[in-house]
């Protein structure tokens, strides 16, 4: 049982480390389409499920700081009109609110471009050189929050003059998560199915383990809990290990050990 007691608790630490791979950071994100795009630890950022496909924008006339308004669609571009101004066939709008308001297009979604920006957050971009002394680009940095669905938010041109737009979405689909087949949306995922296999085997562990103890080796008290001299133990081994490898692989009287 103690061998087995040593196993589940690998095991464990596995699992645990399988499961926060989404949150660990990447620092490239290769492009898959306008929407999406591959980092370079195998997951992926997909924001289709935020697309909409009936020519209007997702995200529509969102109050920037600078004053202006901005929309955004992911995937597919759109057509918005203002007045006698629009913009036709983009992935992102700005709305001066003039009299009358003009309308520029910030680029379409074949100039989707995606790059890791100096907070070390993932952003899409989108150029569009109407005037050819001017390039108009749209910057939409990506924050990861599974308890959204998406918030768009814009602080509009910065530094003024600049041409640089940037707005931020804060949604569940900017985290990187790993592939799924399109037919299995309903099904378990690798994640989820190994933690149901821990569950079962610390279930059987302690089960089988307090069996043996109680009625074949006749233990009673904390005793009957299986290796319970080392899971009381394993704290501190853990803090031990922790400490002795911050402090440099130092040993307690604080001189470090011979080399072989």
């Amino acid at each position: 049982m103690e061998v087995f007691g040593y196993v589940l608790f690998l095991f464990t630490m596995f699992v645990f480390w399988t499961n926060v791979q989404g949150a660990v950071s990447y620092t490239n994100c290769t492009k898959l389409t306008s929407c999406s795009c591959l980092t370079d630890t195998g997951l992926v950022v997909d924001l289709s499920p935020l697309t909409d496909s009936s020519g209007k924008a997702k995200f529509s006339d969102v109050k920037a700081k600078s004053g202006d308004d901005f929309s955004w669609n992911p995937c597919k571009d759109f057509t918005e009109k203002a007045g006698t101004a629009t913009c036709t066939n983009v992935a992102a709008c700005q709305i001066q609110l003039s009299t009358p308001p003009l309308l520029f297009g910030l680029g379409n979604q074949n100039s989707a471009s995606f790059n890791i920006n100096g907070k070390k957050n993932l952003q899409v971009s989108y150029s569009s050189k109407s005037d050819p002394k001017f390039t108009r680009t749209a910057i939409v940095e990506l924050v990861c929050d599974e308890s959204q669905e998406g918030t768009l938010t814009a602080e509009g041109e910065s530094p003024p003059t600049s041409g640089k737009y940037y707005m931020t979405l804060t949604s569940k689909y900017a985290c990187a998560k790993s592939q799924e087949p399109s037919n299995s949306s309903n099904g378990l995922t690798v994640g989820s199915i190994l933690l149901i296999i821990v569950l079962v085997l610390v279930i059987v562990y302690v089960v089988v383990g307090v069996s043996i103890n109680k009625y074949g080796r006749h233990a009673t008290g904390k005793e009957v809990v299986p290796n319970y001299t080392f899971w009381t133990a394993l704290p501190g081994l853990i803090k031990d290990g922790v400490l002795f490898a911050f402090s440099g692989c130092k040993n307690g009287s604080g001189t470090t050990y011979d080399n072989i």
